[in-house]
């Protein structure tokens, strides 16, 4: 906790605190689902192959502000890691020769990139990470399967992302995720 957006963040808790406290929604929010970013980021993580972009960017939103809910009802809640690499993203975009057509891209990119904060805030202990990595497995298994039944049945799917230059007259599998090259992206995570 000694980084520079540690201590910037570190006040802000505090007045997200307050603020939480002063509306009651430590009270309102107790048992509610919303307080369990870790729920919110393994629905991510799993359903992230089967989901078209914009529902997993919404359970990405959702995971990070069940993680601000988190932070402004809990004041012994540490912050884990604070990325430095978003901010240089977003000024990049600010600063491009055509910013309106960066800044949304940019926008969506640094909404999933709060991913990466909700997901390492919100897993708070060994089980709970073993279950997330499980399920990622278990979504990577179902997803190689229905690739490989799209390899074995070619006939039943369009060429889409086919390139007979460089592959030949063959069947790229594309699975879920409706491009070979992001299938093979997430079979690298």
């Amino acid at each position: 906790g000694n980084s520079l957006f540690y201590r910037l963040f570190r006040p802000d808790q505090g007045l997200l605190f307050k603020l939480f406290h002063l509306l009651r929604l430590h009270k309102v929010t107790t048992h509610s689902i919303f307080r369990k970013p870790v729920i919110w980021s393994g629905l991510a993580v799993l359903l992230a192959p089967v989901l078209p972009t914009m529902a997993v960017l919404a359970l990405v939103l959702v995971a990070f502000c069940s993680l601000v809910l988190t932070f402004g009802c809990n004041r012994e809640q540490e912050l884990v890691y604070f990325p430095v690499n978003k901010f240089v993203y977003v000024f990049a975009a600010f600063t491009s020769v055509t910013p309106g057509a960066s800044l949304p891209i940019s926008a969506m990119f640094c909404a999933f990139a709060l991913f990466f904060i909700a997901l390492t805030n919100s897993v708070g202990s060994y089980k709970q990470l073993k279950t997330l990595s499980a399920l990622l497995v278990l979504m990577g298994v179902a997803v190689a399967l229905y690739g490989f039944y799209q390899y074995f049945a070619p006939n039943q799917w369009h060429g889409a992302w086919l390139d007979s230059d460089y592959f030949g007259a063959g069947f790229r599998v594309y699975s879920t995720l409706g491009n070979p090259n992001v299938l093979g992206e997430y079979f690298l995570l």
